[in-house]
């Protein structure tokens, strides 16, 4: 049976299904049906217009035992439908650009089905005063919004943008790879409530180039299945870009400090992570060899399993590179100043320091160390790195500079030796290789055996190539 809004009021379905006052809507021909299956009713809105509709579901606290309908969402309740006379819910607005709002009142168990039409429809999903957990998934051709932890799906199709507004609390909201659905934009409304939000936006298994740029209260993202838009974002919020497989690019370079935190997953496949211009960042490459470059902010590096390289230049930050499994490098830049670069063992980690800038970063599980002092008169003082996984220390001198490499062998007795020519000069016998690239006449080597009895060794060294003291 279905009823006209001039029809409905004061008007009950026989199936005494349906209780409802009428909206003024002169020109709507059936906003309302009920379908009857046995004890399974199914609750059928429809829309007014075929320009555009705005309806809001929602339970007032006037009415905590009906579903209200609000046509234009006005804040204005049009119908009320008794809850518990139907089993599910179908909303199915008209042509044009539709929205559909579903206030956090409505139970979460109830299931609700959206058909968008034609148009560019929208569906929005508002949330409590408390955690709420949002959640998009493709279905096929069509997307699963889920609301809490056990709640029903909202089944949407024909949507090409989704909103999430969870409002106050620490909420998430989670969105998949929705390729094949047709939308192609989320946007997570959170409110700016002062407490830590968190956003997960993922890609696909295949190779992908992602991009964020936003100002302190917002960021987009593009480059991933559906375009995401984060509204009033806080620092204490955190966004995370996860492209799963394939070798991937994910850049944050252009946002600034104060938006969010920003975490890049690159998951599996050869990625490329770059942080953005002054967030503290986490930056996880995952499996593959991966190549991640923090940017500015005191940031946080997992480069994963694989051979992977992580760089550094100066401007950026304090940061701490867990290179786990595989051969893992950290290269680092200089300037054109006369700096020192410091590198220690504190217990099993690197501790790599550069006097410029007061800068310090710390390495665990990382293997080798190449440093690119540039131009100015530069000192690297290579420590004991027992303790640590380093083996390989490379610096390149090739700047006409005079620069000064120190060597530390270990406490114990070292057989340390010097070779090379004007290409390459090796130090062997301290507890990281040693290789300087490009030295010159003007630039001086220095090799502490420390304690213990040691032994040097510069035979194999051509003449003139670096000036070389022992110290015993």
């Amino acid at each position: 049976m279905s009823l006209s809004p001039t029809t409905i009021a004061g008007a009950a379905l026989t199936a005494g299904v349906l209780a409802a006052a009428a909206p003024a809507f002169a020109e709507a021909k059936a906003p309302l049906t009920a379908k009857a299956g046995g004890q399974k009713k199914t609750l059928t809105i429809r829309g007014v217009t075929t320009r555009a509709d705005a309806i809001a579901l929602r339970v007032s606290p006037a009415r905590p035992d009906a579903l209200q309908i609000d046509y234009g969402d006005d804040g204005t309740g049009d119908l009320h439908v008794r809850l518990g006379t139907f089993a599910r819910v179908a909303v199915q607005p008209l042509g044009g650009d539709d929205v559909v709002r579903i206030d956090a009142s409505v139970p979460a168990s109830l299931p609700i089905r959206v058909d968008g039409g034609t148009g560019e429809d929208e569906l929005r999903v508002d949330g409590s005063a408390g955690f709420d957990l949002f959640d998009a998934s493709p279905d096929g051709a069509r997307v699963d919004v889920t609301r809490g932890l056990d709640g029903e799906a909202i089944d949407a199709g024909g949507v090409e943008a989704l909103t999430a507004a969870p409002g106050a609390g620490a909420d998430l909201v989670r969105a998949g790879d929705l390729t094949g659905t047709g939308v192609d934009r989320v946007t997570a409304q959170l409110g700016a409530d002062g407490f830590a939000d968190k956003v997960v936006l993922k890609g696909t298994e295949d190779d992908e180039l992602v991009e964020l740029d936003g100002e302190p209260g917002r960021l987009r993202v593009f480059g991933l299945p559906s375009a995401a838009r984060i509204r009033d974002a806080e620092p204490g919020d955190r966004v995370t870009v996860a492209t799963l497989g394939g070798d991937d690019a994910i850049t944050a370079s252009t946002v600034p400090p104060g938006v969010a935190q920003i975490v890049e997953d690159g998951g599996e496949g050869n990625d490329e992570l770059f942080g953005s211009q002054g967030g503290d960042d986490l930056l996880l490459g995952g499996d593959g060899a991966d190549v991640a470059d923090s940017r500015q902010g005191d940031d946080h590096v997992v480069l994963g399993s694989g051979d992977d390289v992580f760089r550094w230049t100066p401007g950026d930050d304090r940061d701490l590179v867990d290179g786990q499994t595989g051969k893992d490098t950290m290269s680092i830049g200089g300037s054109d100043d006369d700096e020192r670069f410091g590198l220690t063992a504190d217990g099993a980690r690197l501790r790599l320091e550069r006097d410029v800038d007061a800068i310090a970063l710390t390495g665990i599980g990382v293997e080798a160390v190449d440093l690119d002092p540039r131009r100015g008169a530069d000192t690297i003082a290579v420590g004991d790195l027992t303790g640590t996984p380093v083996a390989a220390v490379s610096a390149d001198l090739g700047d006409d500079a005079a620069d000064h490499v120190a060597v530390d062998g270990t406490a114990g007795d070292d057989a340390l030796s010097v070779a090379g020519d004007a290409a390459e000069v090796q130090v062997a016998g301290a507890r990281a290789a040693v290789r300087i690239l490009r030295p010159q006449a003007a630039d001086r080597l220095t090799v502490d055996g420390l304690g213990g009895t040691d032994a040097f060794d510069a035979a194999g060294l051509a003449p003139g190539t670096i000036g070389v003291a022992f110290d015993q």
